[in-house]
């Protein structure tokens, strides 16, 4: 105890160092509570500064200095970093960062500095400074009342520690005169740096305040609950459609601005077309953001069974379960089943559509292709006239060739008529890379009805900016075929006769990917083959006189130059040249049947029943590689080749009776039914499918899509039956389109017909996978996908193009 007020001499450090060097003794006083209070004014030992004094009180003055050597060295005035900026947040304030430079790592401080400034005008605001997470930073603010565009300057006074001597340096830095300048793209409002273009404060110039529920955009005041190009936020435009209701919204569907902003419909309603209306019996109120809308759960695709749970593709939504669709029937009324999906139709971007060509008489579409673009080129044959956009254009003879471009719209852009007085027709048009257009046929010298040979020449193509080119009817034999090649504006740029025997038929045309063609046809006793007046016919290949047949492969350039000509399968019979197909690396891969006997290069093969089937493989200069031939004891063919890109071949065709093809096991069929074989590189078959039902089924194309599934289109009687899915026919004949796995396992099965007879020329898979289907049908109102034609009332065979997505 002691009494209020009392003093005395007080000292706490270590016995011995009191009144040595700078340690001395402090005063206590007594409190009220008569206790002795803190020692005051005491110095205690420090640690040795190096400042020729004792701090540390033991009696040695700098003993040893290591400190104030490292010190010394580290010229500690050049070892700082100052950061200093106009704050954005408050006015007429400086904010300023004051580091150690990333070369003095060991450096960092001790306490807190002390500042002091040395312009009058600024004031500190405040000091931040944690030794904790932040030693050797402080942050520094600045405040000026008034004539605060004067600039800063201050200095920092403070001991720093050098963490691998664990000693202290004094410190002092006196900054250079700060200016208080805004960033280049602001302005200096009365002490706030202001961005015009953005401030709401300060819109377009200092003061301009723009009112509540504006934003300041690009410098102008702008309602940014109604504004369609700032809604809600300055560049945020409503797509076409949508209202600006202080967010983009479509009035006709969104549930909180149904019909105009702020009405909102009730949690039992959904907006359609901009009213507030109740869900029907079998629908289920589904929320998706701001939007309540209706569902049939059982069939919708976004909300399949419950809300949100929506079906991936290509799955669709059957009795509220998420499905793949295989065939139409399996999608109900107003449906159709394309890549797996039910899709309404119409409606759906990937519904069918179908195009129809009519004519005085006959019309068949033989062939179509597509460039880059999307636009089509479309050839066919018609009989005295084809009308095209309510205009009718005569031919030239009994049939006529026409080819016709139109856009990826449907809509014609020119047309083309080629032909004499004889009988003309078109086999295939094929575009390249060049954006050349191939068209390859016949025309005719076939007899008058006056017994007397028709001698006019047939011409190609009328309808261009130049005259069409002449081509002289052969003196001997039934026709002739001819080659041409076009541009992308329908101007004919050569055209080649090619005379080959008595007769030529089934002529088949693929580009090469050098350049030019390869033309297939089969020819009647070719004993000279004629190109452009060049003979091709090679010694090595056999010909036969007195009505044979046989398969012949010819080579043009992309010039018009004809190169060579190879003769296969000839044979006393029907023995006919049916598919083509080109490799990659130029190979040639040819099909067909022959009958009784085929050469093939210096052998000679016996068919096994009527017709056999035989596979050739060439080279791209013609050399013959390999061959295949197989058989039942009935009539077989081939009628489609395609190469996946293992360079691996699929060969389909036409089969009754017993099929026996290598190793493989055996395929059985009363009736005609479809083969499906797989070759490898060497020809050697390694797995084979049969495809069929009850009565008769005929293969046309093949084709790969680009997951590798593969697409076959043909023709069936009756009741086509592929694994477990099968159609009926809805007359004689309807076109089928079957889509297999990479194993050969179904995938979907498309049918189109009428109750009359209809077939398939060709089909063809632009590069965004639209199947284009062609050929003529009889019926008078036959149906291809949900379109239903009636166009037909002459009963007439009339041409179509059917477009699908399979």
């Amino acid at each position: 105890s002691c009494h209020k007020g009392a003093l005395r001499v007080c000292y706490t450090g270590p016995n011995g160092t009191q009144g040595r060097g700078e340690c001395k003794a402090g005063v206590q006083q007594c409190t009220d509570q008569q206790t002795w209070g803190e020692c005051a004014s005491e110095q205690l030992p420090t640690i040795e500064l190096c400042d020729n004094k004792d701090n540390d009180c033991d009696g040695i003055i700098d003993e040893e200095c290591k400190a104030s050597e490292a010190c010394s060295k580290l010229n500690l005035k050049t070892r700082f970093v100052l950061q200093a900026k106009r704050s954005l947040s408050s006015p007429k304030r400086i904010e300023c960062t004051l580091t150690f430079t990333k070369d003095t790592p060991q450096l960092q401080w001790d306490t807190q500095p002390t500042i002091h400034l040395h312009t009058p005008t600024w004031t500190l605001a405040s000091l931040t400074f944690d030794k904790q997470t932040s030693p050797k930073e402080i942050k520094i603010v600045f405040y000026a009342a008034s004539a605060w565009q004067q600039p800063l300057q201050f200095s920092v006074k403070g001991i720093g520690l050098l963490d691998n001597e664990r000693a202290p340096c004094p410190i002092e830095y006196k900054t250079e005169s700060l200016k208080s300048d805004c960033p280049d793209n602001m302005e200096d409002c009365d002490g706030t740096c202001a961005d015009l273009s953005s401030s709401s404060a300060h819109c377009g110039q200092c003061g301009r305040t723009c009112k509540a529920g504006q934003g300041c955009c690009e410098g102008v005041c702008k309602e940014l609950k109604t504004d369609p190009k700032h809604c809600g936020a300055c560049g945020t435009t409503c797509a076409v459609g949508e209202t600006c209701c202080g967010t983009c919204v479509k009035m006709e569907t969104s549930a909180t601005h149904c019909g105009q902003c702020g009405h909102t419909c009730k949690d039992t309603e959904s907006c359609q077309q901009g009213v507030c209306v109740a869900c029907q019996a079998f629908e289920t109120m589904c929320k998706v953001g701001n939007t309540r809308s209706c569902h049939n759960l059982q069939e919708d695709n976004a909300h399949c069974g419950a809300c949100g749970q929506s079906c991936e593709a290509p799955a669709s939504c059957f009795g509220g379960k998420c499905l793949r669709c295989r065939q139409d029937i399996e999608c109900g009324t107003g449906r159709l089943c394309r890549t797996g999906k039910c899709l309404r139709c119409p409606g759906d971007v990937e519904c069918d559509d179908v195009s129809i060509f009519l004519g005085n008489n006959d019309v068949i579409i033989q062939s179509i292709t597509t460039d880059t673009q999307g636009n089509r080129y479309i050839t066919g044959q018609f009989f005295e006239s084809i009308y095209l956009n309510n205009t009718s254009y005569r031919g030239f003879g009994w049939n006529d060739i026409f080819v016709l471009k139109q856009d990826k719209q449907g809509k014609d852009v020119w047309l083309r008529r080629g032909g004499g007085e004889g009988f003309d027709k078109p086999a295939e048009i094929v575009w390249d890379q060049a954006n050349h257009l191939y068209v390859f046929g016949e025309y005719g010298a076939m007899q008058s009805f006056g017994g007397a040979r028709i001698s006019t020449p047939a011409e190609f193509f009328h309808g261009g900016q130049k005259a069409p080119m002449k081509l002289t009817i052969p003196k001997t034999g039934m026709n002739a075929l001819f080659a041409s090649r076009l541009n992308l504006q329908g101007e004919l740029q050569w055209l080649v006769p090619i005379y080959a025997g008595n007769r030529v038929s089934n002529a088949y045309v693929k580009h090469h990917p050098k350049g030019g063609i390869v033309a297939l046809f089969s020819a009647e006793d070719p004993s000279s083959i004629q190109c452009n007046g060049k003979e091709l016919r090679q010694s090595i290949d056999p010909v036969g006189t007195n009505n044979t047949s046989h398969w012949v492969t010819l080579r043009i350039d992309a010039n018009g130059q004809c190169m060579w000509a190879r003769v296969f399968a000839k044979g006393p019979y029907d023995n006919n040249a049916t598919a083509l197909v080109i490799h990659s690396d130029g190979s040639i891969f040819v099909g067909g049947r022959f009958d009784g006997s085929g050469t093939f290069g210096s052998k000679t093969v016996q068919s096994v029943g009527e017709t056999d089937i035989g596979i050739v493989k060439l080279s791209p200069a013609g050399k013959l590689l390999w061959y295949k031939t197989f058989g039942t004891k009935e009539r077989d063919g081939t009628s489609a080749l395609v190469l996946d890109q293992k360079g691996q071949l699929y060969v389909s065709g036409s089969f009754r009776g017993t099929l026996a093809i290598d190793t493989l096991p055996k395929l059985t069929s009363v009736d005609l039914d479809i083969f499906l074989i797989k070759l490898d590189t060497n020809g050697v078959a390694t797995w084979s499918r049969q495809l069929g039902g009850r009565g008769s089924e005929s293969s046309k194309q093949l084709i790969f899509m680009k997951d590798q599934s593969l697409l076959l289109v043909g023709v069936f009687w009756d009741v086509l039956q592929f694994g477990t899915l099968s159609l009926t026919s809805r007359g004689a004949s309807d076109i089928f389109v079957a889509k297999f796995d990479t194993t050969g396992g179904i995938v979907s099965l498309v049918q189109g017909g009428g109750k009359r007879a209809e077939e398939v020329r060709s089909a063809h898979l632009e590069p965004q996978e639209r199947l284009y289907v062609t050929g003529s049908f009889l019926s008078t109102t036959p149906q291809f996908g949900h379109i239903t034609t009636n166009k037909n009332p002459k009963d007439k065979t009339f041409g179509y193009v059917w477009t699908l997505t399979p």
